[in-house]
């Protein structure tokens, strides 16, 4: 299937390069490696030629033709890391999830030369500058499956910054053969007394929990964390930062789940036993002939989530655009932050992040 670029490209500023901000501004995909099982790294530069300004963590939001007519809004790491001045280009690495139809079009579509609509960058999950205070304190860098993205553009952004602090990188994987990032970080390391590495299998040395994440991680309780992967790994490395008396203002952490793709922190549904009391406004969700009943205070999002339908969210800021639905009949309020242009709002389409019903409604999903 073709793909054109879904809005004119963005003119470079006479006075300079631009920044990317995604809107009409397309990326242009250049290059697709592959990196281990499922996992393939797609390479992107700006149509407009603009250069990319982000922080090493942050993610960018995809506009993914998985139809003809139909795109899904996703949001995938940004893996590169940022160049001061600005990156003429930028990388996602990406892992193939089953049965998504995005991360599967992309692997099986996606070529160089072909485009996608695109917004970004996002995120608050990423390393800053470091002060003098800060650089000096260690950092671990814990990551499982493909939480292991946002980590490899911290380690790049330090290396390439020859940054002297203390980093112990941590990535568990189910087998050797899917450790993501394994020969580039061994290089790094082995060139940094520093860095310290721990590569971790569950299949050989099963999953590990607080205790097995306490012995491996001496100076847990001392350090800055950033840690990313399933919400079990997550939880089980906050539990062993906790007892080892870390502090929580350093502590920072992105899960995902199942269901969402890229940097998202999934909602669980709320047991029937606490889910809000009736009376709310029903709201029917096609093409899955589903109703559900979105309570007073409500947005669309928490209502799904809390009755599973499992919407498709990332930054819950009204900004990313993965949580776009279409609005086929109903009013709503929504509080966005610039996630939608006026044409698509024209067109009906609203984010569920920040959407509460007016009135009874019909939307459209997928």
């Amino acid at each position: 299937m073709s793909v054109a670029v879904i809005e004119p490209p963005v003119p470079m500023a006479e006075t300079g390069p631009a920044f990317w901000s995604g809107g009409g501004d397309a990326l242009v995909c250049t290059g697709v490696a592959a990196e281990v099982p499922g996992v393939r790294t797609f390479t992107f530069r700006a149509a407009s030629g603009a250069l990319f300004d982000y922080r090493p963590g942050q993610y960018v939001t995809l506009g993914v033709p998985v139809a003809e007519g139909a795109i899904l809004w996703r949001s995938f790491t940004i893996a590169s890391a940022p160049v001061t001045g600005g990156a003429a280009t930028l990388a996602l690495t990406i892992k193939a999830q089953p049965g998504a139809r995005a991360t599967g079009w992309l692997h099986q579509s996606l070529r160089p030369g072909m485009s996608l609509a695109a917004r970004g960058p996002f995120g608050d999950f990423h390393l800053d500058d470091a002060g003098a205070a800060a650089a000096a304190r260690p950092l671990m860098l814990i990551s499982a499956g493909s939480g292991a993205t946002p980590m490899a553009s911290m380690a790049r952004w330090l290396a390439g910054q020859e940054s002297r602090r203390p980093v112990h990188y941590f990535h568990l994987a189910r087998t050797e053969g899917d450790l993501l990032f394994h020969a580039e970080m061994t290089a790094f390391a082995a060139s940094r007394p520093h860095w310290q590495l721990s590569w971790v299998t569950s299949e050989r040395e099963g999953r590990p929990d607080a205790a097995r994440l306490a012995a491996s991680l001496p100076g847990l309780g001392g350090a800055e964390v950033f840690c990313c992967g399933p919400a079990g790994f997550v939880g089980s490395v906050a539990a062993a930062f906790q007892a080892a008396g870390g502090d929580a203002a350093l502590w920072r952490e992105e899960g995902f789940g199942a269901n969402p793709v890229g940097p998202v922190v999934p909602e669980a549904p709320v047991p029937a036993e606490s889910a809000p009391a009736a009376g709310g406004l029903a709201v029917r969700i096609e093409p899955l002939g589903r109703e559900i009943t979105v309570s007073a205070g409500e947005t669309l999002l928490e209502a799904a989530l809390r009755q599973g339908v499992p919407i498709p969210s990332s930054c819950r800021k009204g900004q990313c655009s993965t949580c776009r639905v279409r609005k086929l009949s109903g009013e709503v309020d929504m509080q966005d932050d610039g996630g939608l242009f006026e044409d698509e709002i024209e067109a009906g389409d609203i984010l569920a992040c920040c959407s509460r019903p007016l009135t009874p409604l019909t939307i459209k999903i997928g």
